[in-house]
């Protein structure tokens, strides 16, 4: 990434955007001088490595499509970029702020190239970790804030990760795999919402049903029960002249308590003729048209971020893509735990043969050779799953640790030989749900032994557990 490091503040060079046609080419905003450009293929034609930019308009619309090609530009993505006035919260969260202040602007420009000078020249284009991790480090105090729009199919999103992305797909799972590998973590809770379990949409609605027949033609009325005859119906059905009667068995009703009463039943199905105390509510989505049950929407946590300290390391060091990064959310133990536990175990189950055990081996086999072949990014995703699908399988009491970068130890008590072998093929079965269009899927091989029955006489955890890895393929 090129950058002008300015040697004084009246050395920068800030390029100017002047977006509105018929007003006149030096913006009134800024004191700072500097190039000024129409658009941005002016600019990148003229082949210019400035310091910042500063974006004059009184259009919205203009500013965040302008705003949103510089943070996608792998060159200057990295450089600050100023409004010239408030065009809305959009157009703010893509900006390192108002050009209101030159002092202020010079100084949040040299903090950023400064930092920057700190980072590792990068010969390779950078993929979209590589390129959030490099913005938010040269910005220690920013943290990443959702916008909240009700158009918007999640409500709330982050207009500057879909410009680093390339447009709004995968944000979610990408989040999810930067948070995963404890590159970026929580700052503050904002909201939380209930999406569809079918798409994911965050406008749902809610209605009242019929919980017989789920039809919405639903009446709250009155209802009376006869004591004489037990009959039950809606009061209009007991008055069809000025006395109160029973419609079934003719009896007049008197006095209430001793003649009838009011049910506690007062909804009323015109469809089916059900009556019940309590509708159901049932969410339908406005994306997709699913219905479901409350309880089946899948609940969202909106927060805000920023960067770890781990993000910090990986930004500074080069090292973002670390693939196997996100089985360590399935490390409970330290490995030196782990086999401490192990021996623990192995000592029990001499005394007590009962308390038998597993010991499981899996590794994932082509996961370098599907980088090469299908890039960082889409393995990362990959990955994502198969931890998330690990954690549904995984037991509270089994112990998980990872080895090697390939390899991962589970110990599991009480789990004799079928328990394991079902536990190791639905681990394998995994391998199929990360298949993709061109073919490519992770390759997942394990192995497994169990306590007492193959473990041999004062054999270690250490020993244990080298001999069931050069057993497994």
């Amino acid at each position: 990434m090129r950058f002008v490091a300015p040697a004084t503040r009246s050395g920068v060079t800030v390029v100017h955007f002047q977006l509105d046609e018929g007003r006149r080419a030096r913006p009134q905003s800024t004191r700072t001088e500097g190039p000024v450009f129409q658009s941005y293929e002016q600019f990148a034609a003229a082949e210019l490595s400035p310091a910042g930019f500063v974006v004059e308009t009184q259009r919205a619309a203009a500013a965040e499509a302008l705003l949103a090609r510089l943070r996608s530009d792998p060159v200057h993505g990295l450089l600050p970029a100023f409004l010239a006035r408030d065009l809305g919260p959009v157009a703010a969260s893509l900006a390192d702020g108002l050009d209101t202040d030159a002092g202020a602007m010079h100084a949040a420009i040299e903090s950023v190239l400064a930092l920057a000078e700190t980072l590792p020249r990068e010969e390779r284009q950078l993929d979209r970790d590589a390129k959030l991790l490099r913005f938010l480090y040269v910005r220690p105090d920013l943290t990443l804030v959702p916008n909240k729009d009700w158009r918007h199919p999640h409500i709330y999103f982050f207009p500057l990760l879909e410009a680093l992305a390339g447009g709004p797909e995968g944000i979610a799972d990408w989040l999810a795999s930067l948070r995963g590998r404890n590159l970026l973590e929580p700052a503050a809770l904002l909201d939380r919402l209930y999406l569809c379990p079918q798409c994911g949409h965050a406008h749902v609605s809610f209605i009242d049903v019929c919980p017989a027949c789920r039809a919405i033609a639903i009446e709250q009325k009155p209802f009376l029960h006869c004591y004489a005859c037990g009959h039950v119906a809606p009061q209009e059905d007991f008055m069809p002249r000025e006395a109160v009667v029973c419609p079934k068995c003719a009896a007049h009703l008197r006095h209430i308590g001793v003649d009838y009463d009011r049910t506690l039943e007062n909804f009323f199905c015109a469809p089916c003729s059900n009556t019940f105390m309590e509708p159901q509510i049932e969410a339908r989505c406005l994306g997709c048209g699913a219905a479901s049950a409350t309880e089946a929407l899948a609940a969202r946590r909106i927060e805000s971020l920023r960067l770890t300290e781990g993000g910090r390391l990986a930004a500074r060091s080069g090292n973002v893509a670390d693939v196997y990064a996100v089985l360590d959310s399935l490390s409970f133990a330290s490995v030196p735990y782990f086999r401490h536990t192990l021996d623990w175990l192995l000592a029990l189950v001499r005394r007590h043969p009962q308390a038998g055990f597993g010991l499981m081996c899996v590794r994932l086999v082509n996961v370098q050779e599907l980088v090469a072949r299908i890039g960082r990014n889409r393995v990362l995703l990959m990955m994502d799953g198969l931890a998330h699908r690990l954690r549904e399988l995984i037991r509270a009491t089994d112990i998980v640790t990872r080895t090697s970068e390939d390899r991962f130890l589970l110990l599991l008590p009480y789990t004799p030989a079928p328990g394991c072998n079902v536990l190791l093929e639905r681990i394998k079965q995994i391998q199929a749900s990360t298949r993709q269009e061109d073919g490519a899927e992770l390759r997942i091989e394990g192995g497994y032994l169990t306590a007492p029955a193959q473990v041999l006489k004062d054999e270690s955890a250490e020993f244990l557990i080298a001999r069931l890895a050069s057993a497994t393929p």
